[in-house]
């Protein structure tokens, strides 16, 4: 069922419309009404209605602010207007705005019918458009290299888990099996200085070139994925094996015959970088990294060779990186998280850790990055977490560094603070929010313009989130509650003073004594007149 709303400040108008017409038939149903553009966009934010069935001439809002500020956050809002005044402006700009139709009043029921039908069958359209197989699978089909290029890019750069990882490769059929891995980087041979002084259609033939050369070479010897990655190509080569050097000779190999082959059929060479050998896809990072790193080595050996890091840089193998997956992961982990899944990813961590325990200094540095993550999101969220407790100050970790539990155990402690933390700031906040918000209506209620709008930019905060909160803190709409604070004021003014309705209405923050007589009625059960009669 599509949900709808229907706004008019006459309740007349509002009733005959809604007990003429069964809204079932149209698959619709009436979720609210409204008297006022200000109240219905409130009862918008708390609903988001389908169908706006909305008056043009309104208090405080009118229809077509009101389908203005809808339409700017809420596009596909279908919007019918009733309207009084047929003029050649108003439907130029209910053009502009995008509004569906607008309706003559008074009200016909059987064009509103028309209108209503009409409006189902345009969402069911645009449904069913979006929702085509066959138009989904065309925009898969399209997207699907794309998608599947920026995966293998984000795992060479450290941005899946484990099991995303093996998820994603099963997904987009990503020829990478085995338990050993590693990372080659095929750079063309003057390519940068080539920019320079040849035409980049010539530039961008050679790349293709390449990728087409890398292609074939596949075909052959089933080298892996590779892809073309910032005018160069990357290939992630991976084999079943228990002998790292069969898998290293292969490698070298294979990226030979590569090179080979370009020098032979193309008019340019290429050094290709080998980078470290993993056992851990999570480690692509790593090994990309240190083939990047054997590429800088062409300038002390020369261009046109294939060089593998560990050739030029035998004791320094694969280094424990701290990854900028591994760094977002525990924000998000500390900022909304569980302490039991917090718990989990730290222990996975300090896995790591302990199978690289023998590289000192990488592990001091891993630490202290992992320290300084905790910090950083303690600062980012406000929480203290360092007290003078023994065995709980973050600081005193790089002090006692070579003792793992220990720096584990404050780690965590210190984790279990920022996340108990975040969840008592996150709950002072909203408390905070609706006292703040209550404290300015009641110094501000005599203002007509006082809104949703105009409170939650006063507070900065999003109207969506305000509302939300202050309905969660206190039990009432924003705006309810605003009309309470000056229907109060209002029995305290009608019967301690002798001041007229209109001056009142003013006094109080309405627009016209017209609409505070027609809510002080509908809230009270009396007129502001009859009220002063019993009260006085």
């Amino acid at each position: 069922m599509y949900k709808l709303m229907m706004v008019d400040d006459e309740d007349t108008v509002r009733k005959r419309v809604i007990n003429n017409i069964d809204f079932s038939e149209f698959g619709m149903e009436l979720v609210c009404e409204a008297e006022n553009g200000s109240e219905a966009y409130e009862m918008f934010l708390a609903h988001e209605p389908d169908v706006v069935i909305t008056d043009i001439k309104m208090p405080f809002m009118d229809g077509l602010e009101l389908s203005e500020k809808i339409l700017n956050d809420y596009p596909y809002t279908k919007i019918i207007i009733l309207t009084g005044f047929d003029e050649f402006e108003f439907a130029k700009k209910s053009i502009e705005i995008h509004i569906m139709k607008y309706i003559l009043k008074p009200v016909s029921m059987k064009e509103l019918v028309k209108i209503l039908r009409d409006t189902k069958e345009k969402i069911d359209e645009e449904i069913d458009e979006r929702r085509s197989l066959e138009r989904l699978k065309e925009h898969y089909d399209q997207s699907f290299p794309l998608m599947r290029q920026k995966f293998l890019e984000g795992l060479i750069q450290g941005e899946y888990t484990d099991e995303t990882i093996n998820k994603w490769l099963l997904y987009y059929h990503v020829p990478i099996e085995g338990n050993m891995f590693n990372v080659s980087v095929v750079q063309i041979d003057g390519f940068y200085a080539d920019k320079i002084v040849k035409r980049s259609s010539e530039i961008e033939l050679r790349k293709i070139a390449l990728l087409d050369m890398v292609n074939e070479i596949s075909r052959r010897y089933e080298i892996g994925a590779y892809f073309l990655y910032n005018d160069y190509v990357v290939i992630i080569n991976s084999m079943e094996t228990k002998d790292e050097q069969e898998f290293l000779q292969r490698t070298i190999s294979t990226m030979d015959k590569l090179r080979q082959g370009i020098g032979r059929f193309l008019d340019f060479t290429v050094t290709i970088g080998i980078g470290y050998v993993i056992k851990d896809k999570t480690q692509m990072k790593s090994s990309y990294k240190s083939a990047m790193n054997a590429q800088d080595y062409k300038l002390a050996l020369g261009q046109n060779q294939v060089i593998y890091i560990n050739d030029m840089e035998p004791n320094n193998m694969m280094s424990l990186d701290f990854s900028d997956l591994e760094e977002s992961t525990i924000k998000r982990l500390l900022k909304t998280g569980s302490k039991e899944k917090y718990t989990t990813y730290i222990n996975k961590l300090f896995e790591k850790m302990v199978v690289n325990i023998q590289k000192s200094d990488d592990m001091r540095i891993y630490i202290l990055e992992l320290v300084t993550t905790h910090m950083k999101t303690a600062k980012e969220t406000g929480c203290a977490i360092n007290t003078n407790d023994e065995g709980t100050d973050l600081n005193e970790i790089l002090e006692h560094i070579e003792n793992i539990n220990f720096v584990k155990s404050t780690i965590l402690i210190n984790g279990y603070k920022i996340i108990e933390g975040v969840s008592s700031t996150r709950v002072d906040s909203s408390k905070s929010l609706a006292a703040e918000a209550m404290k300015y209506v009641k110094l501000n209620y005599t203002n007509w313009e006082l809104n949703v709008e105009s409170i939650s930019a006063y507070l900065h905060y999003s109207p969506n989130y305000f509302s939300s909160v202050f309905k969660k803190e206190t039990g009432i709409a924003f705006m309810k509650y605003l009309l309470d604070i000056r229907l109060e004021k209002a029995k305290e003014l009608l019967q301690t003073t002798n001041m007229k309705n209109f001056e009142i209405a003013v006094e109080i923050g309405f627009s016209s004594a017209n609409y505070f007589s027609f809510c002080f009625k509908k809230e009270l059960g009396i007129s502001p007149s009859q009220f002063k009669k019993t009260n006085k």
